[in-house]
């Protein structure tokens, strides 16, 4: 494999940086994990190479049948035909992220299942995500996690937030904004939760909601950055500081509409004004994500739709 990768796109997988580890589970199971370095272009001159780490495991059942997705490929060189790969699917990923939160103090699990929590546009079905924990659940013989199970996690997780976390996001939000609609997450999993009552901020005359991927949108690379960014700060329901016509705003970010082909209007509630406002993508300037956390007033719509 690694002359063939060597063959076809001049990326160096030497011999001796090549480290696997077959071992068995507690269930009996094999599982294998091994670390690669490669050399390659933009490889460090210093502090030994980069390594790719992979994880095989036949310790996992799988209930959907996959689904084939594209790979994010925001570069230049990304060929005309889409590069895509098997995935689980969406309300698979969201039950086996909710069975490993009961499993283990790990940080990510926390985040990942609150934001999919978050994303209203995306939701599964209840009983659909029900029945895959279950059947998840009894395969790795747990039962099915309640919030009692994981709140005697929350100490170890709170601990080793920064650490495990910090250096993955362009803003780490603080922990307690995560864990404080952890008990609404686990009423909405058991049918308890009242159906979502926000709507949708005004909307401009011929607008349309801009759902798909940042980088597929007619933008600069510049404000491409910024429009994640932003996407980002709603994602984790964190205010947004920018410069626009030579003052600084401070909103909460809500939608992206598209109002012509290329022309595209970021609407959100200013802070200091009190009102909601709509500011044009390519006038913003220096986007900062903050520390401060909003109670959403309206449909947080920026967070792109699963295709």
């Amino acid at each position: 494999i690694s002359e063939w990768i060597y063959k076809k796109a001049n990326l160096e997988f030497p011999d001796n940086l090549q480290d696997f580890d077959i071992y068995e589970t507690p269930q009996g199971r094999l599982n294998c994990q091994g670390k690669v370095s490669y050399q390659g272009p933009v490889s460090p001159r210093s502090g030994g190479l980069p390594r790719i780490k992979l994880d095989i495991t036949a310790d996992e059942t799988v209930i959907l049948p996959p689904v084939h997705k594209q790979i994010f490929h925001p570069y230049s060189d990304c060929p005309k035909k889409e590069i895509k790969i098997i995935s689980y699917t969406y309300e698979e990923i969201f039950a086996e992220k909710i069975r490993a939160l009961s499993d283990r103090a790990n940080p990510r699990d926390l985040y990942d299942v609150i934001n999919l929590y978050r994303n209203t546009e995306a939701k599964p079905s209840i009983s659909v995500l029900g029945s895959i924990l279950k059947n998840k659940c009894e395969f790795k013989g747990i039962p099915v996690p309640k919030l009692s199970d994981i709140l005697k996690f929350k100490s170890d997780i709170k601990g080793s937030w920064q650490t495990m976390l910090g250096h993955q996001l362009p803003y780490l939000p603080s922990i307690d904004s995560f864990w404080k609609i952890l008990p609404d997450c686990f009423k909405w999993l058991a049918g308890k939760q009242p159906p979502e009552t926000k709507v949708s901020c005004k909307s401009g005359t011929g607008e349309s909601l801009v759902d798909e991927q940042t980088f597929k949108l007619s933008l600069s690379q510049k404000l491409k950055s910024y429009v994640e960014l932003i996407r980002f700060a709603a994602t984790n329901q964190l205010c947004v500081k920018f410069e626009y016509q030579n003052l600084t705003h401070q909103i909460e970010p809500y939608s992206l509409r598209r109002k012509k082909k290329s022309q595209f209007v970021l609407y959100g509630w200013n802070i200091s004004k009190k009102e909601l406002y709509a500011y044009y993508v390519d006038h913003i300037q220096d986007v900062e994500v903050t520390d401060h956390v909003f109670v959403p007033r309206y449909l947080v719509e920026l967070i792109p739709k699963i295709h």
